[in-house]
């Protein structure tokens, strides 16, 4: 295997309690020619603090004023020179094999452009799994993307060849919830890459206790702003964006009556 480096964009917010945590599982990596991108995105708490406990070169520091996880991730994407480049969250980690196995996969075929992997959901520790998310697909994901057929795409858990991007693509900074899947229906779109998987659990992926209420506005709203965003695509077809209008419906319509919030749940029907 080549030594090829691999970057890794980490958007950190009010991140103090387990960002240690997160750094802590790259650093101890088998794959060791990497660079970690940590953003601050203005954080009013010990984020800082705790960034600066680690004295690595492999790590670069970014500060700056709070404007949401898509415009942090795209000082990463800015300023990242590996020849790979993958998202990891400021709560969750990687498995020691994470980077390693999906290079492997990357190694395979040199027609791969973006390697994935399974996840599990964890809470508290990484100990108490309860539940796991695997790929399985493999070509293009353009269309499961957009029809959120759920084979493809978790998360920011794709790992892609820069190479294969031929001019950067960018988080759009309006979106707050359902940002990295617009952000893949982008580089996919423009470029027609090729998805594959490792079948190893490539993160460990921490679910928190939350509003609901909050959560679900937020998703609703991203939603149908993705919506919007996928009309203007050349790329996405008419017959894909009504299977999409349908689907997010549905998961806000079943999400709301989930927590009771009756009249919401409807609303998202009739609007």
């Amino acid at each position: 295997m080549k030594n090829y480096l691999i970057s890794i964009i980490m958007p950190a917010y009010n991140a103090d309690k387990y960002i240690e945590e997160a750094i802590k599982s790259v650093i101890n990596q088998t794959y060791e020619n990497w660079e970690l991108l940590v953003i601050n995105d203005g954080s009013k708490d010990n984020t800082e603090l705790k960034i600066k406990l680690f004295h690595d070169y492999r790590i670069k520091y970014f500060i700056k004023e709070n404007k949401g996880v898509s415009s942090a991730r795209n000082i990463g994407v800015a300023n990242m020179q590996g020849d790979y480049f993958c998202f990891l969250d400021a709560d969750d980690i990687l498995p020691k094999n994470s980077l390693n196995s999906r290079l492997k996969a990357f190694e395979s075929s040199s027609e791969i452009d973006i390697v994935d992997g399974s996840v599990s959901k964890f809470i508290s520790t990484i100990e108490n799994v309860i539940a796991q998310w695997s790929p399985s697909m493999k070509g293009n994901p353009l269309k499961d993307l957009v029809t959120l057929g759920g084979n493809s795409f978790f998360g920011p858990t794709w790992m892609i060849k820069r190479d294969s991007i031929l001019n950067p693509v960018y988080f759009n900074e309006e979106i707050t919830h359902g940002e990295d899947m617009l952000f893949f229906i982008e580089c996919v779109g423009r470029y027609k890459l090729k998805y594959a998987y490792t079948n190893d659990i490539i993160l460990h992926y921490r679910l928190h206790d939350s509003s609901a209420m909050t959560n679900l506005d937020m998703l609703d709203k991203g939603y149908k702003m993705i919506y919007q965003c996928l009309k203007s695509y050349e790329f996405v077809r008419g017959k894909w964006l009504f299977i999409y209008l349908l689907k997010f419906k549905k998961i806000i319509f079943l999400s709301f009556l989930n927590v009771k919030l009756f009249k919401k749940a409807f609303k998202t029907l009739i609007q």
